[in-house]
């Protein structure tokens, strides 16, 4: 039995190739940039990779998070922003995803990537801002089997 609880999914998103790293990210800021769960795992056991999740679920975050994401509400992560941009502006990957990732994920990137552009790290960061494909609930329905990847919230 799994140590988290989602609700059911009904979107089966595709994958969608991620792209190289050492890209300028300015290149793709009018594209919404998303990864999927086998990718996402992919990063997440790779000791080479700064990789940051943020998890914007609110009430319906239930009681666990995918493995070192950090929750926060969407208005919470927007005022969070500059910090955000500081403490991570130097990492490979940001990942941002809500339950399906249709609404507060992509809201919160797209919010992240604009501060982003126009911060004083644009020019010598390489960090890639995605969307998890599907979000949580995809994540979960096909992963809920390896605990390693979540963390219980307390």
């Amino acid at each position: 039995m799994s140590k988290c609880w989602n609700g059911n999914s009904n979107k089966n998103i595709s994958s969608i190739r991620l792209r190289n790293y050492s890209l300028k990210p300015w290149l793709f800021f009018n594209s919404t940039n998303y990864i999927n769960d086998e990718q996402l795992i992919q990063l997440m056991k790779d000791d080479k990779i700064k990789l940051q999740i943020f998890d914007v679920r609110s009430s319906d975050v239930g009681s666990c998070v995918i493995h070192g994401a950090i929750n926060y509400r969407v208005n919470e992560f927007i005022k969070k922003i500059p910090q955000i941009l500081e403490k991570y502006h130097d990492y490979n990957y940001i990942v941002v995803h809500c339950m399906r990732s249709q609404q507060r994920g992509p809201k919160c990137a797209r919010a992240l990537k604009e501060a982003f552009i126009t911060s004083k790290y644009f020019s010598t960061s390489n960090v890639s801002i995605v969307i998890l494909a599907g979000g949580f609930s995809n994540f979960f329905n096909k992963h809920f089997q390896e605990e390693d990847l979540f963390d219980s919230i307390e």
